[in-house]
């Protein structure tokens, strides 16, 4: 391992180290302008640091859990996935996965503790979707820290499974269906009547039982006056980040 160096350069420190040699020359990297020696060795050991993990920020033996998933969101999925995609992630792994496991290191992390959450998750009634949510993004992230990654030999929720038998814990069961009254679907068309911009989506989605988005997205092209069709194949999205609706490009 090179040694970190400190000099004075006028009334000024600066460090410098070695590096690999390149066309068979010496190199190395350096940087001045600091009021004491020992600032300098503090900000070159940061330098060598960052030189010598290829400049990555991540040290995986000191990673939590928290920050590999945001790591892992940041790195991966926001280049890779549809928005929706994204933004369910981010609230699996806000309200479920990291109040709970977040504060472990991902080095250390185990499949006792990860089967452990999905267990308790079955068992305190959370829905089959939302279970079956968050062991995606358990099992994706992890392993995604396998390959291409390299942080883990391999991944802890390799043999992570679901409970058996517990559909009858699931919350969904337990859900109602509530069908709006007369009187509250008047106050909303008193809000949005006749002729104003959400009046003919807002009737959709109620005589039809759209989706907002779904009403939303219709286009002339989706109505058939002879057959008296609507045929529904779209809907717009709402973008957390950057907190404006779109129309996601047809596959």
């Amino acid at each position: 391992m090179a040694d970190i160096n400190a000099r004075k350069r006028g009334k000024k420190w600066e460090y410098y180290f070695e590096i690999a040699k390149m066309d068979g020359k010496r190199k190395r990297i350096s940087k001045g302008g600091f009021n004491t020696k020992a600032e300098a060795v503090s900000e070159g050991v940061k330098a060598m640091h960052e030189y010598q993990t290829a400049g990555t920020v991540n040290t995986p033996s000191e990673l939590s859990m928290h920050d590999y998933l945001n790591y892992w969101i940041e790195m991966y999925c926001i280049p890779n996935l549809k928005p929706t995609t994204v933004a369910n992630y981010k609230k699996y792994i806000s309200l479920h996965i990291s109040p709970k496991i977040g504060k472990y290191r991902l080095a250390s992390i185990t499949a006792e503790q990860l089967q452990k959450l999905i267990n308790d998750m079955v068992a305190n009634g959370y829905s089959k979707n939302t279970v079956i949510g968050i062991k995606g993004v358990l099992s994706n992230s992890l392993n995604y820290a396998v390959q291409p990654l390299h942080y883990l030999k391999t991944s802890p929720m390799a043999y992570v499974k679901i409970p058996k038998g517990s559909r009858t814990n699931y919350r969904s069961s337990q859900y109602k269906r509530e069908v709006i009254e007369k009187d509250i679907i008047d106050e909303i068309f008193k809000r949005f009547p006749k002729g104003s911009s959400t009046y003919l989506p807002l009737m959709f989605a109620y005589h039809c039982g759209m989706r907002l988005g779904e009403a939303f997205a219709i286009t002339w092209d989706n109505v058939n006056f002879a057959d008296r069709t609507v045929t529904i194949n779209k809907q717009l999205q709402w973008d957390l980040e950057k907190k404006f609706w779109y129309l996601p490009p047809s596959r």
